[in-house]
């Protein structure tokens, strides 16, 4: 009875011995500190960006843990301005009235280039439609109902279009990528802004609505004949066929990192970072284009707020090879040197 006595007792003390190595070894490996824990969230459209972004600051301070949380952008606006999260983020920069509403003053930091594309599932197609912003705000209140319609053959007349009723996927929490696919319509399709308007929450006059750039997705995906509008990384990712939109010029475009890219490349200089994309006349343009931004008080509490500086410095830098490999443009030298420039006013508590 006591060799099992000692055995038993020789067990738990290695095993507790154990422990303590593994715990001390972890916390060396820290420099001795404890990881600081960063949360913010907001927009969908930016997602898989940040969340790649976070994962590979790691490697790079160790010490520091981003937590973001796809909200959409209206969520990350709001969450923002309460203080419940420490930075947002959002497709749609903030108003002055959204600005008027916070404690302090605020920056509104451009991350990257995202595209809004128009996806749909159509089995017997498998080209790449042909859109316009007429055709597409047409779809989107109702007015066309079926995939063989005489205004979609208009545009592709080599296509086989099927006998298939549209279903309409559209976003229902607020969301920047709504915002920027609203403006998008009420610039490009008659009667839009009068009769739905713009920003980051609208009625549609008909459709499904899912949550998040994935509720569309899955919308998209489980209903034969469906078509919605969602960022380009998750149409990709997924493998969705993704229309080709007729851009200022007349030129029909299909979504690439290349085309976004473009739609920034005739801005030659910044009154305001807070900048529309879809003007562009560049011939190579997507014309669903949007820069994403980073939204932070322009004075933070230090220990945060130097590593969140230090976090945002590396991805304007070193992180934007990791954007162009999820299909988002880099931002452009003029736009990029800005937003440095602009992360260097921060002033900490």
């Amino acid at each position: 009875m006591n060799v099992l006595r000692n055995l038993t007792r020789n067990r738990s003390r290695t095993l507790l011995g154990c422990l303590i190595v593994i715990f001390l070894s972890q916390y060396c490996l820290q420099g001795g500190a404890a990881t600081l824990s960063i949360t913010g969230g907001g927009s969908t459209f930016a997602a898989p960006l940040y969340s790649k972004w976070a994962a590979n600051y790691r490697m790079v301070d160790e010490s520091v843990e981003i937590n973001y949380q796809p909200t959409g952008s209206s969520a990350g606006v709001r969450q923002f301005v309460a203080e419940t999260t420490f930075f947002g983020a959002s497709d749609d920069p903030m108003k002055e009235n959204e600005i008027k509403q916070a404690k302090w003053p605020i920056l509104q930091i451009p991350t990257a280039i995202g595209a809004v594309v128009i996806t749909y599932n159509l089995p017997s197609v498998t080209v790449s439609l042909k859109m316009d912003g007429e055709l597409i705000g047409a779809i989107f209140s109702g007015q066309v109902t079926q995939w063989n319609d005489v205004r979609i053959q208009k545009l592709n007349p080599k296509v086989a279009l099927p006998n298939l009723p549209i279903t309409v996927a559209y976003r229902s929490d607020g969301s920047g990528t709504t915002a920027v696919f609203t403006e998008y319509l009420s610039l490009k399709a008659k009667d839009w802004k009068d009769k739905f308007g713009q920003g980051k929450s609208i009625k549609f006059a008909v459709g499904l609505g899912g949550k998040g750039n994935d509720g569309v997705l899955g919308l998209v995906r489980q209903n034969p004949g469906a078509i919605g509008y969602m960022e380009m990384t998750f149409a990709m990712a997924n493998k969705l066929t993704m229309a080709s939109i007729k851009n200022n010029n007349g030129i029909f475009v299909e979504p690439s990192v290349k085309a976004l890219t473009a739609a920034a490349s005739d801005i030659t200089k910044i009154k305001d970072m807070r900048v529309s994309l879809l003007g562009s006349l560049d011939k190579g343009s997507y014309p669903i284009s949007s820069f994403t931004y980073i939204l932070l008080r322009q004075k933070m509490q230090k220990e945060s707020g130097q590593k969140l500086i230090g976090f945002l410095n590396w991805a304007l830098n070193q992180g934007q090879t990791t954007a162009t490999e999820l299909h988002y443009g880099a931002l452009p030298k003029i736009f990029r040197e800005a937003a440095l420039k602009s992360l260097s006013t921060v002033k900490f508590e």
